[in-house]
This record gives C-alpha cells, sequence and structure tokens, in this order.
C-alpha cells in the first residue's frame, strides 16, 4: 500500500460522503501514530470511520479505488490481520480483508462475512452458587452435666439438605465438638430435669435462610477491535487502587461544607439541593463530587497543564465531553480534566478512542477554568489550523508520481520532464502539429526540438490527457484555457510545475509546463550577477524604508527573480511584508504572498486596495499594467510604505514616460521614484571548452568610458562545437544590469518634464553603468561572448528605435 492510497481514501470519506467539518477530527489519526506502519495507520482510519459511517458507503469508496469485492469467506487466513480467503461475485477466489490497504492485491470484505473464530465455551459457576448437595450430617453437641448427674439425652441436629440453606462452616463444627464442660453444680433432685433447650446446646445459632446476594459481574466497554483494542473497564475489581468512593453528604461533612443535617444524609442529591439554595457555591459542590468520587481536585494556578499533551484531544471532543488534556504520568496514564465528573464512564470511553491511551485518569477542576483552557487552547490556536488545513485541502495543488509508470504514454511523460529538468530548461513546449506532436525546450532562452521527428499524430490525445490529469485540470474540457500548478515525484525528486492549456485547430490542446524553482533556489542580492559596482548602489536604494524601486525588461528576462531576490533581503520578521502576484511562482517563508485572479474579479487594483488596509510595511506589486495600480503604488510609496514592482520598458530611462503615460503627473513621480534597474539575460560562455584570447581593441575603446576599469587577460572566446557539458559552447544564461539611481539633479529634470534621452544623458554623468558597459565588462571577464552580447543589444536598439518612450 502506498501512503497516497491513505490520502486519498481519507479525502474521499470526508469529501466523497460530504462529511461536515466538525467530523473530520473524528477521521484524524492519534499524534502518537504518525509513525506507525502504513497497515496499522489505515487500520485505524477504518476503524474510526465505521465508528460512525455506514459500511455500505466505505464500501463504495473502496471498491472506486479499484479493490475487488469479495462476498463470501471461504477460509480464515490470518485472524490477527482479518485477512480471508474469499469469493468474489464471479466465483473467483481471492485474499481479501476488511482492510485492504494493508497489504498488496488484497480484495475488500465486509466485516460481517468473516468467519467467526471458533473458541470453546467453559462454564464457570458463579462465585455465588452454593456446593451440590451431600448426605445430612448429624451433629450432636456435647452438652456439660452437673456432677453426679446422670446425663441427658439431647436430640441429634440433622443439617437441611435444602442447597441454598446455610451450612456452618467446618471449624465451626468441630469448635462445638470440643466445648469445654460447665463448671460443678449441686446434685439434682430425682425428677429428671427436662433437656435444655436446643439453642442454648449449640456453639452457635443457626441464621436463618437468606436469599443469595448475586454479585454484579464487570461492566466492561469494548470499542471496535483493531490492533490496538482500547478496552475500559469500571468495575470495582479495576480500580482497587483508587480511594473507596463515599457517599456526596460524607464528601461535604469531611469538607466542612454546608452544614449537613442529619436528616439530610441520606440524599443522594444533595449537593444540587445545597447549590440550589446557596449553601454551597459551584466550586464546592465539584469539590465534593470529587471527594466522593476518589478523584483529585485540581487548582490550575498552582499545577498547570503539560503543553505536550494539548494535541492529544481535538476542539471537538473537549467541547462535547468537557474535558481537557492535562498530563501523562510515568505510568503512561492520559490524566484528563473535567468539571462533569458524574459523567465518568463516558468521559473515559471518548478519551480512550480519540487519545489513543487506553489507560485514563480523571481530575476534577472549575467550569469557569475548564472553559478557559478550552478558549486559549483552540479557539486561537487549534480552530484556526484545521481551518487553514480544511481550506488547504480544498485548493491543494495536485500532486503525482511517475516512479511506477505502467505505459508507454505515462513513461515518455516521464523521461520529457525529467529531460527537461536535467538540461536546465525553464519551459517544455507540448505542441500539436499537421503531422504529429512535437515537443520542444527552451534553454537558455532559445527553444529546441526534443525530438528529431514528431510523434504520431494518434498519440496526442492521450499524452495531453495524461499531463491534464495529473495536474487537476478538466480532461474533458479542450475548448477553453486552463491553468494549474503539479507537484511531480519522480526518481527521488520533487519538481514543482506549473502547466497551461490553450485550444488549438481541430480540437487539439498547446501545453507548456513551466519549470518552477524552489523558494530555496532564490539567490542573495549578491549573486545576482550585478556587477560590484552596480551591486552597492542597489543595496543603499532598497535598504531606504520608503519610496519606488523599479525592475524593467522585457518578459523573460528574470525581473520577477530579482525582485524576490531583494524582497528576501529586506523582508523582517518585524516587518509586514505583502505581495501581489500573477502568478505565484515561489513561496517565500515569512511572507503574504496574494494570488491575482482576475477571473473572479480579484485584479490588481482591488489587491492594491485591499492591501493598503493590512498595514503594510513593504508591498511588492508582480506589474504596473494601468494607471490606477501606477497612482495607488506612487501614493503608497509617497505615504511611508515601500514598494517593489516592475514595467516593461526597453531602458531604466524610460521607465518615467512609462509612468507619465499612465497618467502619473510629474509630482508624485519626483519624491516616489527611488531607482529604476533594467536587465537582460545573455548566453553564458562554457568554461570548460572555451579558450583565452587577448581582448579586441574595440572592446577596450567601448569601455574607455566606462566608470569601472575592465579586467585584464581574462577574455575568452567560445568554442562553437561545445562540449559535454554545454550546447554549442553556452552554458546557462547570465544578467546584464542598467541601474539609474534617481539623484536630487534628476528629481529636478523630471519635476520639471526632460525626455528620456536627458534623464539617460544625466544619471551617466553621474555614473550610471549602462547595458552596453555591463555587458561589455563580463566579455571582457570572459563571461559571455560578443556576439552573444551583441545580439541582444541589437533587440534593445531595435526595440528603442521603434519605442517613443525611449526617446
Amino acid at each position: 500500500m502506498s501512503d497516497n492510497q491513505l490520502k486519498t481514501l481519507e479525502t474521499r470519506l470526508k469529501q466523497g460522503l460530504s462529511l461536515q467539518v466538525w467530523h473530520y477530527g473524528r477521521l484524524s489519526l492519534p499524534k502518537g501514530m504518525h509513525d506507525a506502519s502504513e497497515a496499522d495507520r489505515s487500520h485505524e482510519l477504518l476503524r474510526r470511520a465505521r465508528s460512525f459511517i455506514d459500511e455500505q458507503k466505505i464500501a463504495g469508496i473502496l471498491i472506486d479505488m479499484g479493490f475487488p469485492l469479495a462476498v463470501k469467506s471461504i477460509k480464515t487466513l490470518d485472524p490477527e490481520r482479518e485477512i480471508v480467503l474469499g469469493l468474489t461475485s464471479e466465483g473467483e477466489e481471492v485474499r481479501a480483508s476488511t482492510n485492504p490497504l494493508q497489504e498488496a492485491d488484497l480484495a475488500y470484505i465486509s466485516p460481517k462475512l468473516l468467519i467467526p473464530d471458533p473458541k470453546p465455551t467453559q462454564t464457570k459457576e458463579p462465585v455465588w452458587m452454593p456446593p451440590a448437595p451431600q448426605e445430612p450430617a448429624v451433629v450432636t453437641p456435647v452438652a456439660a452435666e452437673p456432677a453426679g448427674a446422670e446425663a441427658t439425652p439431647v436430640p441429634p441436629v440433622v443439617a437441611v439438605s435444602d442447597p441454598i440453606a446455610y451450612v456452618p462452616p467446618v471449624d465451626v463444627a468441630k469448635l462445638a465438638s470440643q466445648a469445654a464442660p460447665l463448671p460443678a453444680a449441686a446434685p439434682l433432685q430425682p425428677a429428671a430435669v427436662p433437656a435444655p433447650p436446643v439453642a442454648e446446646a449449640l456453639p452457635a445459632p443457626i441464621p436463618p435462610v437468606a436469599e443469595p446476594v448475586i454479585a454484579p459481574e464487570p461492566i466492561v466497554v469494548t470499542l471496535p477491535e483493531s490492533k490496538d483494542t482500547y478496552a475500559v473497564h469500571t468495575s470495582r475489581d479495576s480500580h482497587r487502587d483508587q480511594p473507596r468512593r463515599i457517599s456526596i453528604a460524607d464528601a461535604l461533612i469531611q469538607l466542612g461544607y454546608g452544614r449537613v443535617e442529619a436528616h439530610e444524609i441520606m440524599d443522594p442529591k444533595l449537593d444540587q439541593k445545597l447549590l440550589s439554595t446557596g449553601r454551597i457555591t459551584t466550586a464546592q459542590s465539584l469539590q465534593a463530587q470529587a471527594v466522593a468520587r476518589g478523584m483529585e481536585y485540581v487548582d490550575i494556578k498552582v499545577r498547570p497543564p503539560a503543553a505536550s499533551v494539548a494535541s492529544l484531544l481535538d476542539q471537538h471532543t473537549c467541547t462535547t465531553q468537557r474535558v481537557f488534556p492535562y498530563d501523562i504520568d510515568r505510568n503512561d496514564v492520559f490524566v484528563v480534566v473535567t468539571d462533569t465528573p458524574n459523567r465518568e464512564l463516558l468521559i473515559r470511553t471518548a478519551v480512550a478512542e480519540r487519545s489513543g491511551k487506553p489507560k485514563v485518569e480523571i481530575r476534577v477542576v472549575d467550569t469557569p477554568v475548564l472553559d478557559q483552557l478550552i478558549r486559549e487552547q483552540y479557539t486561537s490556536g487549534t480552530v484556526l489550523r484545521e481551518l487553514h488545513e480544511d481550506l488547504a485541502t480544498d485548493t491543494a495543488i495536485p500532486e503525482a508520481t511517475l516512479d511506477d509508470a505502467n505505459n508507454a504514454v505515462t513513461r515518455f511523460v516521464r523521461e520529457t520532464i525529467l529531460e527537461g529538468v536535467n538540461k536546465n530548461a525553464s519551459d517544455i513546449h507540448i505542441e500539436p502539429m499537421i503531422n504529429g506532436l512535437q515537443v520542444r525546450l527552451r534553454i537558455d532562452g532559445k527553444l529546441t526540438a526534443n525530438f528529431q521527428s514528431p510523434i504520431a499524430r494518434s498519440g496526442m490525445g492521450n499524452i495531453v490527457r495524461v499531463v491534464k490529469l495529473m495536474a487537476g485540470m478538466d480532461v474533458g474540457n479542450n475548448r477553453v484555457p486552463q491553468d494549474s500548478r503539479l507537484v511531480l515525484h519522480v526518481a527521488g525528486r520533487t519538481i514543482n510545475l506549473r502547466v497551461s492549456s490553450m485550444p488549438q485547430t481541430d480540437g487539439n490542446e498547446k501545453l507548456v509546463l513551466r519549470i518552477l524553482k524552489d523558494a530555496s533556489d532564490i539567490p542573495e542580492v549578491e549573486n545576482l550577477g550585478l556587477n560590484p559596482y552596480t551591486l552597492d548602489r542597489f543595496l543603499q536604494i532598497i535598504r531606504k524604508p520608503e519610496g519606488l524601486v523599479l525592475v524593467t525588461g522585457p518578459t523573460g528576462s528574470g525581473k520577477s527573480f530579482t525582485l524576490l531576490s531583494t524582497l528576501k533581503r529586506i523582508a523582517k520578521p518585524d516587518r509586514n511584508t505583502q505581495t501581489l502576484e500573477d502568478p505565484i511562482e515561489y513561496r517565500l517563508p515569512g511572507v503574504n504572498q496574494s494570488q491575482i485572479n482576475e477571473a473572479t474579479g480579484y485584479t490588481f487594483e482591488a489587491g492594491l486596495r485591499s492591501a493598503m488596509r493590512q498595514d503594510p510595511d513593504i508591498l511588492l506589486l508582480g506589474e504596473i499594467r494601468d494607471a490606477v495600480t501606477a497612482r495607488i503604488s506612487l501614493s503608497m510609496a509617497n505615504t511611508g510604505h515601500q514598494v517593489l514592482s516592475t514595467l516593461h520598458t526597453i531602458t531604466a530611462a524610460s521607465a518615467v514616460q512609462r509612468l507619465r503615460d499612465l497618467g502619473v503627473p510629474n509630482y508624485n513621480i519626483t519624491p516616489s521614484l527611488q531607482g529604476v534597474m533594467a536587465q537582460r539575460l545573455v548566453r553564458k560562455m562554457c568554461q570548460h571548452c572555451s579558450t583565452a584570447a587577448p581582448l579586441p581593441e574595440r572592446v577596450a575603446r567601448i569601455l574607455a568610458d566606462s566608470p569601472v576599469r575592465a579586467p585584464k587577460d581574462r577574455y575568452r572566446t567560445v568554442n562553437s562545437e561545445g562540449c559535454q557539458h554545454c550546447i554549442k559552447g553556452r552554458q546557462g544564461r547570465l544578467p546584464i544590469h542598467e541601474l539609474l539611481v534617481v539623484t536630487d539633479t534628476l528629481r529636478d529634470r523630471i519635476n520639471e518634464g526632460a525626455p528620456t534621452r536627458e534623464l539617460e544623458m544625466i544619471a551617466r554623468q553621474e555614473g550610471m553603468l549602462t547595458l552596453a558597459q555591463d555587458g561589455y565588462l563580463k566579455v571582457a571577464e570572459g563571461l559571455i561572448a560578443v556576439e552573444d552580447l551583441e545580439e541582444a543589444l541589437n533587440e534593445v536598439a531595435e526595440e528603442t528605435s521603434s519605442d517613443p518612450e525611449a526617446v
């Protein structure tokens, strides 16, 4: 059995049967079973389910999960695990069990169909049954005679043969036969003295025949059988180590409460009577009940509950049973406190079932104290955690495992995803073409075909359906786009994917699988590839507690990665950090992340307005798309908040003009904007097969005006043939940056409406390292090839010439 089957069963029991949320706790396994074997955990889950869910519904869920159904039991194979040899409705012999999840290839059989284990019944006479009747025994008592007198015959006493008649003990009979003679007396007259009565001659009188007293049998409450059966015994024999119980009147007298009168001693509800008349308080009534039942009364202020046992009982049990976990003693006895000691049996049963602790001890506390314990522990803790778990269960990211791929289609999907991950691809494209299905990988920003020839058209639909099914998407709907997240477990690795589908011609669909990195893969700011000169200036900007910082560039240039790395640096526990993203690709610990969903009306504008009421210190806005988001972002930056966002502009200086075009006046831009960083990604040169060479004079001339001096003797040329470590001499990508720091001079010119070119010229005069200069510095360092850099710069030049905002 796999752990996924156990999770599937629990999910279907909760959701498939439409259970209420407060019933979920009845299916939750005890904390002590989290490390148990999967067979034991499944056995416990089914045992709990059968306690309040109809067996037919449980059977239906197991059959839907693929387990065969046995309708008859032939032979018991393993009575402890309830495994039998059974018959299906087709007459086929199968191994079946009431818990088919505990072992592979088991069918399901109802517990009612199990063959009962024949056990020889041993008849044992009750303790009150008298022994079998024996022959009447003649007992002749010896009476003392006066000296010199003739012995007076005493009529013999014949034992009654009635089986329920009293029979004197043997030692008493012997004692009677050996009785000492009476002292001597004066001689008697010749007349015969009648014999004394029999009663005076016997050493002990014969008591009257009494009705037999039948001792009550122990009451045993046994929960449904499982591997660890909990039995709660309430007979006196099972609690001989506890103090003897006394009446409530004796308890009140012992405590000195209520001034109990003589005529009130026999009243079994005396404490309630005294409480209603005001002669005792509620606390005194509970103390008396504790003493009467041999329980301990607890003062929470002196001995507070142990925090380590609080998780053994859920809120539903504590509220309905009026109990609270208190402690576990050295003998593994689970101690709970209650304010209803008269419900001792019910409390013991419920606590043993819910906690998994068969030994339960009950102590008594005041009602206000118990209410406070439950309120403080569960209202602010468990309720919120359970609500979060329930909501997370409803919107959980689908998970799939491909290690046990058992058909060609699943194996193909598995190998394609693994190849994309191993080649460090950012996206996997699965595209339907006229002649078949094409798979391409985006590696270092370039799409490359993964196969020489397309896959046959007959297999296209099956491949798309497998991926959509794993991602939890609607397989039957190929008319609308769909987006989902997927966590894939394959080859001992966990792969996070974002899956997007789009309808194509002839009813086909195209899939794009974005391979997401973990939050732990987000580097520190120092490892973003920034030039040390630019890095120092950028750190000065983000250390400021307020203002707007923008990162610009085209789609796929790494803007979000840079922002998240920045957020990782400035987000602190003492600051409220909120993000608005579409979509959320990386989960950051300690950061509040909100997913934009325009289909439901939750836009960036709505998210911004809501975030303003969330008392944020730092706000990361995925993108400034329109005038409203631009205006609100700058307004927040002006009122003491630190705002990080992105814009789609070509250069850093053109971001100012873009804000103007969105309707933001210059007097709002001037005090808010702290800095703008533009970036591009350029393919990185393979360090294994590249060769050293002298720096070209053209590159040296370009770097002559750079504020940073170029390194010497580090230039390298690319090997276009490549090696085993790269693809055509390239391995990975490296960013180039351009950081515009808004100085006082730039603020004045922005406020006066200066164009983009003038702003860029002022920034360069004040020490800005341009995209081209940063790129050629990386060329001089032997990190990127000249042709790759100039290809990226030509794209920038073409975009700048066609973009009026850059003028």
